[in-house]
């Protein structure tokens, strides 16, 4: 079978896998930057943002989020050094080293200036906010004060931290943090952000080396910033602390994402257009079949439309008809009819049909119906050296490669006839959906498990769709259809043909070629049973 009716169900499946694949990507266009999988009860999260003043004085504003209404009781323990603390904007008394107690609920901000937290080299300037007192890190010097401890109640989790660090030059700062995992970060013209997760509960520590232009009022010291880095490192490494550097956020790509959007809309377009076409074109054939006279035989349906072979019109009928059917089956008893072929007894059980030394098909289908006739495993006759024979039922052992040979024969001939062409939207379906899903990989640098499984079966789907409509009718080849589907009506329905279902193959010296046709059209159930290499089958 050639030409088949628009298979909805893989097609449907492709569009909402390529779909929810596009729809996903479009969203990672600017990705969250991170995960929280356990978050600590009682915080939902903070957020961190500092202002580096060129004359290295560092601003710091941190808000703290609850989540919820519920009261709680916030201590705040300023590192050395921090002045002009204030809490949601009102400025509160604290000493460096005392804890300010302040009841909160949902958000509080706090804010502090910290100087001397910068220092300025020839290369550049160090921020550092790590410091290691009497073998361990020390609070006062952190980012944050202690964030599990001190809020109460409190519980244990992750806590997602995020932050950003305004400076001339942004996107030349380079942090590094203790005690932060999971760290995404994205560098603006003015300021770095990142996002992190503290799964430790303790103070989170950060350098960050500054290009030495963000700092210009500030003196110079001697030295460089490699090595004020390595001397501040040092101390945190030596307790058993590491740092970790943030990574860039992999943004999807905006083009590749038009690009696989437009691919998706035409690959719709076309499912749609396809659809419609099948829709209108059964809706025809309906109204066709109801227009017929009910009360007597037709005699234009009746009368056999055009000298089309049995294959090709099984051919460009396709699955307008529904039920057995056989091009193969049609064809053996053409080539019986014609006494090319000949059957041998008269048991359905048992019969033998022979090949004749010599024979020839007068198409290039029945040719290769001889073919594979003669194909092992036909056994030689003793009438004729080269004649072989065939013994069924089963008549087609190997009925599955036969119907693969055959299929492909039969697709070269009605190619050839111009009975059918080449669908180019179904032909570069595959290429299509194969784009799609590479563009998904690589925007997500092939992080996207989904990506890769539509890719794989988003593929498979398009080619069984490719398989399936393919090929379509081309005009002459629908108007074909259209007259043999009327001929056909009339073999299944008109009460003169009954016998057509119950007949045998070696019928065919009586009935003719109307059971070679009525064969290849679905009249004919018994004998595709017999002959078809694939029963049930246009083979």
């Amino acid at each position: 079978m050639i030409v088949r009716v628009f298979r909805r169900l893989p097609a449907i499946v492709l569009i909402l896998l390529l779909a929810i694949l596009t729809l996903v990507t479009w969203s990672d266009l600017d990705p969250p930057t991170v995960r929280v999988s356990g978050r600590v009860d009682g915080l939902a999260g903070i957020t961190w943002s500092a202002r580096v003043s060129t004359a290295g004085r560092l601003a710091v504003r941190i808000t703290y989020d609850l989540g919820d209404d519920t009261p709680r009781t916030l201590s705040v323990r300023l590192p050395d050094g921090a002045r002009y603390f204030q809490v949601d904007g009102t400025p509160t008394p604290a000493s460096n080293g005392v804890y300010a107690t302040v009841p909160v609920a949902t958000t509080v901000t706090i804010s502090y200036e910290l100087p001397g937290a910068v220092t300025r080299y020839r290369d550049g300037a160090l921020l550092n906010l790590a410091r290691v007192v009497n073998g361990s890190l020390d609070g006062d010097s952190g980012m944050f004060p202690c964030v599990r401890c001190y809020l109460e109640p409190s519980g244990y989790g992750d806590v997602p931290v995020f932050g950003a660090i305004a400076v001339s030059n942004a996107d030349q700062v380079r942090l590094s943090f203790v005690h932060l995992s999971a760290i995404r970060s994205d560098a603006a013209t003015d300021e770095v952000r990142f996002a992190g997760i503290d799964r430790t509960g303790d103070d989170l520590e950060l350098l960050a080396t500054l290009p030495a232009d963000a700092v210009p009022g500030l003196p110079m010291r001697d030295g460089s910033v490699a090595q004020a880095l390595e001397a501040a490192r040092a101390p945190v490494l030596a307790v058993g602390q590491s740092f970790s550097a943030p990574t860039v956020p992999e943004h999807r790509s905006r083009p590749a994402v038009i690009v696989m959007t437009a691919l998706l809309a035409a690959m719709l377009v076309w499912f749609v257009v396809r659809t419609l076409w099948a829709v209108g074109a059964r809706a025809a054939e309906r109204a066709a079949r109801a227009s017929d006279d009910p009360s007597g035989v037709d005699p234009v349906r009746a009368v056999r439309p055009s000298q089309l072979e049995p294959a090709l019109v099984g051919a460009v009928i396709g699955n307008s008809i529904t039920g057995e059917r056989s091009v193969v089956a049609a064809t053996i008893l053409e080539l019986a009819r014609r006494k090319v072929v000949a059957f041998s007894g008269n048991d359905r059980r048992r019969f033998t049909l022979t090949v004749p030394a010599g024979a020839s098909g007068s198409t290039r289908f029945e040719q290769a119906v001889i073919d594979c006739l003669r194909a092992p495993p036909a056994t030689t006759s003793p009438s004729g050296i080269e004649a072989v024979e065939r013994v069924g039922p089963p008549l087609w052992p190997d009925g599955t490669d036969a119907a693969r040979t055959l299929q492909r024969t039969l697709v070269r001939e009605a190619l050839r006839t111009k009975l059918v062409r080449i669908s180019p939207p179904a032909v570069l379906l595959v290429p299509a959906t194969l784009a799609i899903g590479v563009l998904g990989i690589i925007g997500s640098r092939g992080g996207s498990v989904f990506a890769w499984i539509v890719t794989v079966i988003g593929t498979l789907l398009a080619l069984s769709i490719a398989i399936a409509a393919g090929l379509v009718l081309t005009p002459s080849g629908r108007a074909e259809r259209d007259q043999w589907l009327r001929y056909a009506m009339w073999l299944r329905t008109d009460r003169a043909n009954a016998h057509l279902a119950d007949a045998e193959p070696w019928d065919v010296a009586t009935t003719g070629e109307v059971l070679s046709y009525a064969t290849a059209l679905g009249a004919a159930p018994h004998v595709v049973r017999i002959l078809s290499p694939r029963p049930g089958a246009s083979r």
